[in-house]
């Protein structure tokens, strides 16, 4: 081979050396940007993740600002810091911000959402103060009073609803006082006769009378799946309780007090102490579960019961009634009880049960 062969080849084989370092260099290169370009999407998901959560945790409890530090998912970490009012005056009263920053490996990311608070709808079921599916009955100086009250049973003027709406009949004896609100939005009494504009009798009810607490709530259409109640009971979440004795319950109740007795069992006598509130459901599969002789306190909340008899305590909120056949005929009260129907209460109530009925939207986002 000559020398200007071998000088040939020489050259092609530092040509051929060349471009195979550069195309290795060219394919870390590639490599490492794709990598990064992963680190970071992987981050980014977590952020977003984690935003996630916290829309969740609101919708359950509107007051929340606790975010998270540290959260660990599968492939990072999250914190997420909440902001409001208080500390930033741009937003206001019912506007936060969720500051969602993910990381994994050296991946980093952050993801702000701009969130609109409000709260639960109204549930459409309950339109009166007393509602229920068989005759109703009240005497001695019984005060049912649908118009609209607030959490400490100061009036609010043409908000209410009906005294009482039942799908049979009732009887309105003793010094029994009725008020409510008239179909056409105007306050009327509080009277002992004429009553026929804020007491419904016989009346229809569109579809099945509900049959669980949820249906009264709105069921699934409201996402709440029969059992939610009980499940969140069973979580003891803001002070909730369930029991099949109401002996064993703590005092104030709090949250969604679920107390399922067997059947025709009996909750006697009855005593709220003066801070008790949220939803308190009495409830068996056989719609034999009773309250009777509600004798002392206050409940600031919505009421679901199977049967109840004797409400001689003060009911800030609402009552629903499930039983078709209760216990001790019609009398719902006999002696100086008051329910006083309070839109506040009931929605309040619905937000402690961290059920997420609440209202949580996205109105702007930023990466």
């Amino acid at each position: 081979m000559g020398r200007y062969t071998l000088i040939l080849v020489a050259g092609f084989a530092i040509i051929a050396g060349l471009l195979k370092m550069n195309m290795q260099q060219i394919g870390r290169k590639s490599s490492k940007i794709s990598f990064e370009k992963y680190e970071t999407e992987a981050a980014r998901s977590v952020a977003h993740s984690a935003g996630q959560l916290a829309l969740e945790q609101l919708k359950r409890d509107l007051d929340w600002r606790d975010g998270y530090s540290n959260l660990s998912f599968s492939n990072g970490t999250a914190d997420v810091n909440i902001v409001d009012s208080s500390t930033d005056s741009t937003l206001g009263p019912d506007t936060i911000r969720v500051e969602s920053q993910g990381s994994h490996a050296r991946g980093n990311a952050t993801v702000i959402l701009k969130v609109a608070l409000g709260h639960p709808d109204f549930p459409d079921n309950i339109t009166s103060g007393i509602t229920a599916n068989s005759n109703v009955g009240t005497l001695g100086n019984m005060n049912v009073d649908g118009r609209d009250h607030d959490m400490d049973g100061n009036l609010i003027s043409d908000n209410g609803v009906l005294a009482i709406k039942t799908t049979e009949t009732y009887y309105c004896g003793g010094s029994t006082s009725l008020a409510g609100t008239t179909e056409s939005g105007t306050d009327y009494g509080p009277v002992r006769v004429n009553y026929d504009p804020i007491v419904e009798e016989d009346f229809d009810w569109p579809g099945i009378y509900p049959r669980t607490p949820e249906e009264v709530l709105g069921g699934i259409d409201a996402g709440l799946p029969n059992g939610i109640l009980k499940s969140v009971a069973l979580s003891g979440i803001n002070g909730s309780q369930y029991t099949h004795d109401p002996t064993t319950l703590t005092f104030p109740l709090n949250g969604v007090t679920y107390v399922e007795l067997p059947y025709r069992g009996e909750w006697n006598p009855v005593d709220f102490g003066d801070e008790s509130s949220g939803i308190l459901v009495v409830h068996n599969s056989s719609y034999t579960a009773l309250m009777k002789n509600l004798n002392e306190g206050i409940f600031r909340g919505f009421i679901v019961a199977d049967d109840m008899v004797h409400i001689h305590a003060t009911i800030i909120g609402g009552v629903f009634l499930l039983s078709r056949w209760p216990s001790e005929g019609n009398c719902i009260g006999n002696g100086s009880g008051d329910l006083l129907f309070s839109r506040t209460a009931i929605i309040k109530s619905l937000e402690e049960a961290s059920i997420g009925l609440t209202n949580v939207s996205v109105i702007d986002c930023w990466e």
